[in-house]
């Protein structure tokens, strides 16, 4: 037996558990090789040793951020990575599967729940985030599989005429409230 089959080796959901982050993250962090992993025919696994290094590293720093720009400043991730705070649920640039455009025009509020009756730009970082995060705080999940479903209706499913924060919020908390519950 080789020290690779010997090894105990994690799904990459309860890496996320132990480390108070998304899957997406773990699988980040995979890919960028601060974790170690290989892929099974059951999905993705994180090696419990590297696991528990990047757990001491992490205590020390902000290990678990996968944002590499020092300038990053709007994510909110730095040192805590997607987590529940007091509920809320935070979700880092990094978390998203689709990219978004980088243009905050104007100081306009983050979107933090209805009522809220202005324009939603579904192409914008700054606006698509504070909606994600506020949907999946509603639907008090931090499932990187709802994540990833939320960002395929916003980007493909959702109509052009749903054109309202309050509206885009609405429709994407009722679409995954019956998906959940399917």
């Amino acid at each position: 037996m080789t020290p690779m089959e010997q090894e105990e080796w994690v799904p990459v959901q309860i890496a996320a558990r132990e480390l108070g982050i998304t899957p997406l993250n773990i699988l980040m962090h995979l890919k960028h090789q601060r974790l170690e992993g290989r892929e099974t025919l059951d999905g993705w696994r994180v090696s419990v040793r590297r696991l528990e290094r990047f757990r001491h590293r992490q205590d020390g720093g902000d290990a678990r951020h996968i944002c590499r720009g020092h300038a990053c400043t709007g994510c909110g991730a730095h040192g805590t990575g997607p987590r529940r705070v007091e509920r809320r649920i935070l979700i880092a640039p990094g978390d998203l599967r689709f990219k978004y455009k980088r243009h905050r025009v104007a100081a306009a509020p983050r979107f933090t729940g209805p009522p809220d009756a202005r324009p939603f730009d579904r192409t914008d970082l700054h606006e698509v985030q504070p909606m994600l995060e506020a949907v999946m705080t509603e639907l008090q999940t931090d499932d990187g599989r709802v994540l990833l479903r939320l960002e395929e209706i916003l980007n493909g499913d959702l109509p052009q005429s749903i054109n309202t924060r309050e509206e885009v919020y609405a429709v994407l908390v009722n679409c995954m409230r019956d998906i959940l519950q399917g």
